[in-house]
């Protein structure tokens, strides 16, 4: 998913504006697909090893983790089948952040764990999607400075294009919506009260 159309998401969300549901599309499990060549599954682990991989699974953790540990929190929070005691230290900020902030540095933990697999499953996907020849090139402009000054120069671009993605995104949210309830008026069909 790329960062602008994830800005786009979120600032629908924050209008109360539902995003339009994903497109339809196949999805084969990996498992169903055939095994791809050995060697293109090395030269996709190299390839890995030249973007520095595990730096941008931190990456993605640093964004994913905070927003997922205080869903997760609020959940834990206002479940009723989670113990009294448990829903009760929620509810004091104080808990509440000590508890969040435990169950992030677990599932870093955890997450990082498992990088290795991650990896592996990563390196095989690379090599059923690109030639021998594609990966060998690829891996030879990560490897060279202006590739390595692309993977340090992408996540900063990404960082400073999301609030754009988010204002563009709003602004087309309200534009739409507007223009969908004027039509629906024109149709003599009555927006919802709001």
């Amino acid at each position: 998913m790329s960062i602008a159309f994830l800005a786009l998401v979120l600032a629908a969300r924050a209008q109360a504006v539902p995003p339009p549901p994903p497109p339809v599309a196949v999805v084969v499990p990996p498992s169903a697909l055939p095994a791809p060549d050995p060697a293109r599954v090395a030269a996709a682990d190299k390839l890995l090893g030249a973007m520095g991989i595990e730096r941008q699974y931190d990456t993605l953790l640093g964004g994913m983790v905070p927003i997922m540990t205080a869903q997760l929190t609020t959940q834990l929070r206002d479940n009723v089948n989670i113990s009294p005691a448990l829903r009760t230290r929620l509810s004091d900020e104080a808990a509440r952040k000590a508890f969040h902030a435990m169950l992030s540095d677990e599932v870093v933990k955890e997450f990082r764990a498992r990088y290795a697999e991650m990896r592996r499953l990563t390196a095989i996907e690379y090599a059923r999607e690109f030639t021998l020849a594609d990966l060998t090139a690829l891996n030879d402009f990560y490897s060279s400075p202006v590739g390595q000054r692309a993977l340090v120069a992408m996540p900063q671009l990404q960082a400073r294009l999301i609030p754009m993605g988010m204002r563009v995104g709003m602004e087309a949210g309200q534009a739409a919506l507007a223009t969908t309830m004027k039509r629906q008026v024109e149709d003599g069909v009555k927006p919802p009260r709001t």
